[in-house]
């Protein structure tokens, strides 16, 4: 009998420790999830400003891009040929939109992408691929224009026609990329 009034004293000195242990993970536990909670609120109205940012830049461009290729079709078809005078009144070169991508990087790096739900972090990386391949479409497209042959610059034709074409292409990438964006910036609303 003598021998169970330590064990029962041990007891109940280490019930408290241990309450007073598991309190203390609980707490940290809640601090930690209202930390990343917090974070995650931050990088999605990040995000949301980047992606509006994004879709501001991209709407100017596409409707450049609209103009221009109504532009070549009205006077292509008046004329035959564009002399350089009226073609300096619409054209100003490719201008690629320069998109912005540093917040999703970020969001990746620190881990916090994770913490989205599956449908956000889909929307996300389905529009910042669609960006890096309109990216790598106006690289491609900028150095087939370079790679014109600049003695035939005076025949505006092969130039045209090839400029038509890539803004066919530029113009339709820059539509489905509008809509992602605006799917995208929805997604994270919610």
């Amino acid at each position: 009998m003598k021998k169970r009034k330590p064990i029962l004293r041990g007891l109940l000195q280490i019930i408290p420790v241990m309450i007073g242990v598991f309190l203390g993970l609980v707490a940290n536990n809640w601090n930690e999830n209202r930390k990343i909670n917090k974070d995650k609120e931050a990088l999605g109205d990040l995000l949301s400003l980047e992606l509006n940012e994004n879709l501001k830049e991209l709407q100017e461009v596409y409707s450049y891009h609209k103009n221009v290729q109504d532009s070549f079709a009205v006077v292509f078809d008046e004329v035959g040929e564009i002399p350089a005078d009226r073609l300096s009144t619409f054209w100003y070169g490719m201008r690629p939109p320069k998109l912005k991508r540093s917040c999703f990087e970020s969001a990746i790096i620190t881990g916090l992408l994770n913490k989205f739900d599956v449908n956000s972090i889909n929307h996300l990386n389905e529009t910042y691929l669609q960006q890096t391949n309109i990216d790598k479409y106006f690289d491609k497209a900028l150095s087939s224009f370079l790679n014109l042959d600049m003695d035939q610059l005076d025949k505006t034709r092969p130039m045209i026609r090839k400029i038509t074409m890539i803004l066919r292409d530029v113009i339709q990438s820059e539509s489905i990329l509008i809509e992602k964006i605006e799917e995208t910036i929805t997604s994270l609303k919610q």
